[in-house]
């Protein structure tokens, strides 16, 4: 009897491995208890984008742009109204920025070289590179302060023992079924290399807090049909010894699904990262369940208080709910809020400006050039 001793190697390894990362997680990897505050402003005077980096770990071009209600705010900028209807709309610059906070200054700057006032098709497929510029500011400036530098070590760790399992039991399978040997060590490598890629893709898509969720569910789709193609093709090959090498296959990929959920929550925070977390989660409770009585109260003792939180609850995608909070509660119209010639000021008008303008900025400033455009 024929024992099939590099599968066997293969699927005590897949076990083992996986032991090891749960052992790394609960002792290494596993965040500290967390003490949840509630905050009326966001803590510590941090900005939208940077209080969404501790929030979820990280951020993305969407992230970035509701710093252009967080600056006009500020005084830096006007958003205002070129139509009766709100349907147009330009950004104003007001002043320089004079600020010390770094991502602002970035974002300030970039807007500045389009000139005093800035429209939406000036920006579209340029302004990205602003974006980005923001997000590596806001890494370089924060993670090392939120997280333990030694997380992404074991976090590489984990991906090793991910890929181990595959080249014992699969690689020379594969590679022994083609008459070619270089052509099978390609074909080999080439197999195990996109399963690695589609089984990871699809794991950290679903597990990341800053993807939009329909992109979410079109890499969830699209993975499990390109493994299909995967096993449509090398089926056969991977098959050639012996049903238990399909058994070790799969029990690779779904190690492999454990395996990168171990590397994403293996991101340990350092105590002022759990700190500020409790304290920015706090704030988000109270942006989604203050009462009318809290925020009314709010705003008696700061008038501005509704504009002033408005960036954030763009940012937790909670404006709309946040908004509606203070259909009944007088105030101000906004500073920065340029209406349309002499019309007279409406809440119910500017919630409606501000929700249009706040979604086609998003669009105009994170698109990038179209690779097939013709020149």
């Amino acid at each position: 009897m024929n024992i099939a001793y590099d599968a066997l190697t293969a699927l005590v390894l897949c076990c083992i491995f996986l032991l090891v990362s749960l052992l790394i997680w609960l002792f290494k990897g596993r965040d500290d208890d967390l003490i949840v505050v509630r905050e009326h402003y966001p803590p510590d005077g941090l900005n939208c984008v940077e209080l969404a980096y501790i929030y979820k770990g990280a951020v993305d071009r969407r992230d970035v742009v509701p710093l252009l209600l967080e600056l006009s705010q500020k005084g830096y900028l006007s958003i205002e109204q070129v139509d009766q209807k709100g349907k147009v709309n330009c950004v104003r610059i007001l002043k320089p920025y004079d600020g010390n906070n770094e991502s602002e200054k970035i974002f300030m700057h970039g807007l500045s070289q389009y000139g005093n006032i800035v429209e939406k098709q000036e920006i579209t497929e340029s302004f990205y590179r602003i974006l980005d510029a923001v997000i590596i500011s806001i890494r370089k400036n924060f993670k090392e302060k939120v997280f333990y530098k030694s997380t992404l070590i074991l976090r590489n760790i984990t991906w090793v023992f991910a890929i181990i399992p595959y080249f014992i039991g699969v690689y020379p399978t594969v590679k022994n079924y083609y008459p070619n040997s270089n052509v099978g060590t390609l074909f080999s490598i080439m197999f195990i290399v996109a399963t690695c890629i589609i089984v990871s893709g699809v794991t950290i898509t679903f597990g990341s807090k800053a993807l939009q969720f329909y992109k979410k569910i079109i890499v969830v789709i699209a993975g499990p049909a390109l493994l299909a193609l995967l096993i449509r093709f090398f089926g056969e090959a991977l098959g050639s010894r012996g049903m238990i090498y399909q058994v070790v296959y799969w029990s690779c990929v779904v190690a492999n699904i454990f395996q990168i959920i171990f590397l994403l929550i293996i991101d340990k925070r350092k105590p002022y990262g759990i700190d500020m977390l409790g304290r920015v989660m706090g704030y988000r409770e109270h942006i989604e369940e203050a009462s009318t009585a809290q925020l009314e109260n709010d705003v008696k003792n700061d008038p501005e208080y509704f504009s002033k939180n408005l960036a954030c609850a763009f940012e937790f995608n909670m404006s709309g709910k946040w908004m509606k909070k203070f259909n009944d509660i007088p105030m101000d119209m906004p500073k920065w809020y340029g209406r349309f010639k002499t019309d007279p000021y409406s809440y119910k008008t500017f919630c409606s400006f501000i929700t249009l303008a706040m979604a086609e900025y998003t669009v105009a400033m994170t698109s990038t050039p179209k690779q097939n455009r013709s020149r």
